[in-house]
């Protein structure tokens, strides 16, 4: 009679874990199964006068979800209605909804968009965001702070020189974009202008290149032997 009630006692442990198991399992599978859009932002320069701000968005879920809409939280410009904006969104004031490409994301799918706001609105006034699906489910949108998209999108001018030739004049303007450096180089030309750049991890990096440019490039630019800046 012992060993059989340890044998009761043990199978039905075992089919109690086995249950627990099997539950959790479900619950797995349920959640594959629903529809899960990850969503986030990237805000860059790709050169100092284009500014990229991009959406992308993955689905994890089987169930595929369909892009409609993007809508926009508004930051109230006065400090006192900061402090009620809640209650104005509750009331549907200082919201927003854009157009985005529609696009239905499968499983596992990556797609991204970028970020077009209407003229008078800008990055820093955005306080988050939402993608409106198909069924008028809103998922969020990972956003930095308003403080943080202000650092992202200064810009700072750490100098300017020119170089003047004969046939050309050439401008170069030294930033700093967020956390990385920039210079932007300006070929003015009587016929035509155009304008290039190059990208710095380091401010040290930057000199150098700027200091290079004075002893190997400039006199060669002034006498016309070389007709643009290069970067190696």
């Amino acid at each position: 009679m012992l060993y059989l009630s340890l044998w009761g006692a043990i199978t039905g442990t075992i089919g109690t874990i086995l249950g627990v198991i099997g539950l959790i399992l479900k619950a797995k599978e349920f959640n594959r199964n629903k529809a899960n859009l990850i969503c986030k932002s990237e805000i860059k320069y790709k050169s100092i006068d284009d500014l990229d701000v991009r959406i992308f968005a993955s689905a994890l879920g089987r169930t595929p979800v369909q892009m409609n809409k993007l809508k926009i939280y508004v930051m109230p410009k006065k400090f006192w209605m900061r402090l009620l904006k809640f209650l104005y969104y509750k009331r549907g004031k200082f919201l927003l909804e854009l157009d985005i490409p529609k696009r239905k994301i499968n499983e596992q799918e990556k797609v991204d968009f970028k970020l077009d706001i209407p003229k008078g609105l800008e990055y820093i006034d955005i306080y988050k965001l939402y993608i409106i699906d198909g069924v008028h489910k809103e998922w969020p949108v990972e956003w930095p702070s308003v403080s943080t998209v202000k650092k992202k999108i200064k810009k700072i001018q750490l100098g300017q020189f020119e170089i003047k030739g004969d046939l050309q004049t050439i401008i170069l303007t030294s930033y700093l974009l967020y956390k990385q450096f920039y210079l932007k180089v300006e070929h003015k030309i009587p016929l035509e202008s155009y304008t290039t750049g190059c990208w710095f991890k380091k401010k040290k990096d930057l000199e150098q290149a700027i200091k290079k440019i004075h002893l190997e490039q400039e006199g060669n630019l002034v006498d016309g032997r070389i007709d643009r800046i290069t970067f190696s």
